[in-house]
């Protein structure tokens, strides 16, 4: 999947097979998944510990979607996935501007409601896949616990949280996430530069 590219919502026939199906089912929630924690920097300094590591985002979306989901995480996909099995049912008849508007239209407001009403279990989600991400690359030793590098992704998915929970007061978003360890807006402003770009594949 293009890293910069807007995902778009996948539909199958209804004549597909189950397999082909269960694919189709995966690639939506991918789909909301990626424009949710990915799209817009939601989680940049989670996918900046991760380049550091030369994990792209793709590995990263694709443990969010094998990792288990909070209850009302799981609600909100599951929604989700009933919605656009009915906006697939229903499109058939437009003409394609029409149905990349309804999609983006199903993507964005569900994507609303993961970052409003699921956001502790979005963050928690965002941190337990990037640690499984870790693993699947072999840096295992850097995903215990206690180490450096799991405290740091628990304190960029807590900074990202606050800055969610209070958008146009930056100020109590800092607070929110003291007495802190890491230097997250460095971490941050050292992910924009040249040498630690990240990759658009």
């Amino acid at each position: 999947m293009d890293e910069t590219a807007r995902p778009t919502m996948r539909c199958l026939g209804s004549a597909a097979p189950a397999a082909r199906a269960d694919v189709e089912r995966q690639g939506r929630l991918t789909d909301l998944l990626a424009a949710a924690l990915y799209e817009g920097g939601t989680f940049s300094a989670i996918v900046a510990v991760l380049h550091a590591f030369r994990v792209p985002p793709t590995t990263w979306l694709r443990a969010c979607g094998t990792q288990a989901h909070g209850t009302a995480l799981a609600r909100v996909l599951d929604e989700y996935l009933a919605a656009a099995d009915r906006h697939c049912g229903l499109r058939s008849t437009e003409d394609g501007e029409e149905e990349d508007a309804g999609t983006h239209e199903v993507l964005g407001t569900y994507r609303a409601r993961m970052l409003g009403e699921a956001l502790d279990d979005a963050a928690d989600l965002a941190v337990r896949a990037a640690l499984a991400a870790l693993r699947e690359v072999g840096a295992s030793a850097a995903t215990g616990g206690t180490s450096l590098v799991a405290r740091l992704l628990r304190e960029c998915a807590a900074f990202h949280r606050s800055a969610l929970m209070h958008p146009s007061l930056p100020e109590l978003s800092r607070e929110a996430t003291a007495p802190s360890a890491f230097d997250i807006e460095l971490l941050l402003a050292d992910a924009q530069t040249p040498h630690v770009a990240m990759p658009s594949s």
